[in-house]
């Protein structure tokens, strides 16, 4: 999508234009859902009201724009008053109650525009039968994920000639009264911790997308560059570094409380035909992980270290609330790599008297595994040792020698993993070393005991380049091997 993609509605609009190519981008949006953020001075509050401008024309045409509480309506309001009403609407109520802007029309119904708030969790009922046509919410950080879900039933177009359409703001910083950043990063396919410079879309069916449109303060030509040295310098000797980070650049996955602040999809997660190829540079050492659940989620993950000690988690099983024999069955395969089966580590709590047995019996789930061909040994469970290994593996930072690339990669087939690396939240008690709850997260435990058994301290940059020549004339072997073989293009 171009920033020249623009429909009718900014040619007809009065006085006020978008300044930025992402805010024509925001209002030429075709998809059926559209996020637009990022940093402040970017224009979201505006861009919304003016969006919702799209089908005026029509009688049959409702809108309703949102914030999460009343009081915070009054700039949406400002905005209303100064705009709605260049287009003949009039306005009836206040911030206290809600605002309706209807618009002129010369059939029995009338086109409107309402301005409204959803404070409370079950507020979305409100809005039961609205038959909104275009549904709008600033702040989407401010919002429950169930509010957001939830209304999209009554988006619909009553009649011929409407199109439905669901719109958001948001800054990438969750708020104290909703539901944080992770489900809004999850539905819209943001990555995490890296500066987003194209809109991403998503194909939800066939026929329906969803997109986001990235926005900065810089993007907005609008604001006089003293108001942004200003707001710059106040946030820099006001906020921690994370929210400085979000809110001047509009860097998502920098909230506070995320465990794993080194994990970045943009990074560490690598399709799978790349993760392929660069394990024909030679492998050390391959094996599997398992974290079982009796009624939770079962976590099998499968990685191979390389020469050089840089781990690559290749493949995921995660299937929840199934019996051992069903997993057993599906595991045989999944821990066969080239018809030999891969050592498993799994969870030591399995051999544990008390812990993890069978119900019914007095046998383990560690023999029972075992009896059905699946051969597993107990993996290290020093659960601190094992994040420390994590956040060593996924650290890089390209000033400092030595460390300009990650030791620890992860195929995008593994989505159960990354999503959990992106919501593990850090214990408030001891936020360096624990995650608050801790037991949910299966992935990361089958992660911590893969990356305890194969990764290695980052060697030396001499040692790694001695490697690395050695390294590449035997991948250059293989590769030649393969292409006579007709398995490498």
């Amino acid at each position: 999508m171009k920033g020249a993609d623009v429909p009718q509605l900014i040619d007809s609009l009065k006085d006020v234009k978008p300044v930025s190519i992402p805010q024509m981008q925001f209002l030429a949006c075709p998809g059926r859902e559209c996020l637009y953020g990022g940093s402040a001075f970017c224009g979201k509050t505006i861009m919304l009201v003016l969006d919702a401008l799209r089908q005026t024309t029509h009688p049959r045409y409702k809108a309703l724009l949102l914030r999460r509480k009343r009081k915070e309506l009054k700039e949406m309001i400002d905005y209303g008053d100064a705009i709605y009403t260049k287009y003949g609407a009039t306005k009836k109520g206040g911030w206290e109650s809600g605002v309706i802007y209807t618009f002129p029309t010369a059939y029995s119904s009338a086109p409107s525009i309402e301005l409204n708030s959803m404070e409370h969790a079950d507020d979305w009922q409100d809005y039961h039968g609205g038959n909104y046509t275009y549904i709008g919410f600033d702040e989407l950080v401010t919002f429950l994920e169930t509010q957001y879900t939830n209304l999209v039933t009554w988006l619909r177009a009553v009649t011929e000639g409407l199109i439905p359409y669901y719109r958001a703001t948001t800054n990438p910083w969750p708020a104290a009264d909703g539901d944080g950043i992770e489900w809004i990063m999850k539905r819209w396919n943001i990555p995490s911790g890296v500066p987003i410079k194209e809109p991403i879309l998503t194909h939800v069916t066939s026929t329906m997308t969803r997109w986001f449109i990235p926005a900065t303060y810089e993007d907005n030509k609008a604001v006089p560059q003293a108001a942004i040295d200003e707001w710059k310098a106040g946030l820099k000797s006001d906020l921690d570094p994370d929210k400085y980070t979000a809110y001047l650049r509009g860097i998502w996955g920098v909230a506070p409380g995320r465990f794993f602040k080194r994990f970045s999809q943009a990074v560490h997660v690598l399709p799978p035909e790349e993760i392929k190829d660069r394990l024909l540079d030679g492998i050390m050492e391959s094996a599997c992980s398992l974290d079982h659940g009796s009624f939770s989620p079962t976590c099998s993950l499968r990685g191979s270290r390389m020469e050089d000690d840089t781990v690559y988690i290749v493949d995921e099983y995660y299937v929840a609330d199934r019996p051992i024999a069903y997993h057993a069955e599906r595991l045989r395969d999944f821990i066969r790599d080239d018809h030999v089966d891969l050592p498993v580590k799994a969870d030591p709590t399995m051999w544990k008297v008390g812990e993890k047995r069978v119900e019914f019996s007095d046998r383990f789930i560690s023999q029972e595994y075992i009896d059905r061909g699946i051969y597993i040994t107990p993996a290290t469970n020093n659960v601190i040792q094992g994040y420390r290994v994590i956040n060593d593996g996924l650290f890089f930072d390209a000033t400092i020698l030595g460390m300009e690339s990650p030791m620890l990669y992860i195929s995008s087939k593994c989505k159960n993993l990354i999503r959990e690396l992106n919501t593990a939240q850090a214990d408030p008690i001891d936020p360096d070393n624990k995650i608050l709850g801790e037991k949910q997260y299966h992935a990361i435990a089958a992660l911590r005991y893969l990356a305890m058994h194969l990764s290695r301290p980052r060697r030396a940059r001499e040692e790694m380049r001695e490697q690395n020549i050695v390294r590449q004339i035997k991948a250059q072997k293989r590769r030649e091997r393969l292409r006579r073989q007709g398995l490498y293009a």
